[in-house]
């Protein structure tokens, strides 16, 4: 249970206890590669010509010098300046933002999101899309040799270097890329519409047999970020941690 989302916590192979499950998925991530279902992540547009303005505002961070194409991290603070959420946000016009956040906080973020366009008025427009996007992450070694089968886009590093953002296709699918490393140095998240998922995954399932690629769950996600150095709001902080005492300071 993750809000009010149910996700796969681990793929357990006959005979394998949870915890044998999860280490071999943390294995499968570090040495070949792994995918994982991300669809209840808070997914939400923001359009209008005052949409860096408005990310200025609500989030940590600078969006206005954001280059289209480009990822940044956001961090949500409360009034006293303790950590609310984080996420993506990555800018796909001069005018449009597609932001990503956490699963369990995303209704309240969205809400919280038109509460202060209430008070601003800014020339914006917020839509929340967390149920017309499904996301697959796809991660380790081996990935980009197996998206490579299913898409046109150059991978290549100096194409699409980490905390980029682009706009493709993945086995016929419309798909908006977005290179993170939250699990491994090697990452692509692809937000695709929420009922081409299965089509989508059993096709990266299929071209990354040769590759040893596998299913992970959430907790092996958890044991890898935490291996990476990367804190979840909610589970590594509480009602009074600051960005400060996460090393966030930047």
């Amino acid at each position: 249970d993750i809000g009010a989302w149910k996700r796969a916590a681990y793929y357990p192979a006959n005979g394998q206890t949870k915890e044998q499950a999860i280490q071999a998925e943390a294995m499968a991530v570090r040495n070949a590669a792994g995918i994982i279902d991300g669809s209840s992540f808070g997914k939400i547009e923001i359009h209008g010509p005052d949409a860096a303005e408005f990310l200025e505002r609500f989030f940590t961070g600078s969006y206005k010098t954001q280059k289209v194409g480009r990822c940044r991290y956001v961090m949500l603070l409360d009034d006293s300046g303790v950590i609310a959420d984080d996420g993506i946000a990555s800018r796909l016009a001069d005018d449009l933002f597609y932001l990503s956040i956490g699963t369990s906080n995303a209704a309240a973020v969205y809400r919280e999101m038109q509460r202060s366009q209430q008070m601003w008025q800014l020339d914006i427009g917020l839509v929340n899309v967390t149920g017309a996007f499904g996301a697959i992450n796809i991660a380790g070694p081996s990935a980009r040799a197996i998206l490579s089968a299913l898409t046109e886009l150059d991978l290549s590093y100096e194409s699409f270097p980490i905390s980029s953002v682009r706009e493709s296709h993945v086995a016929g699918v419309e798909a908006r890329l977005i290179r993170v490393a939250f699990v491994s140095d090697v990452g692509y998240e692809m937000h695709i519409p929420m009922a081409h998922v299965p089509h989508v995954w059993n096709a990266l399932l299929e071209a990354g047999k040769q590759h040893g690629l596998r299913p992970f769950g959430s907790d092996t996600q958890r044991l890898l970020r935490l291996e990476m150095g990367h804190p979840m709001p909610g589970v590594d902080t509480d009602g009074l941690t600051n960005p400060f005492e996460i090393g966030a300071d930047w």
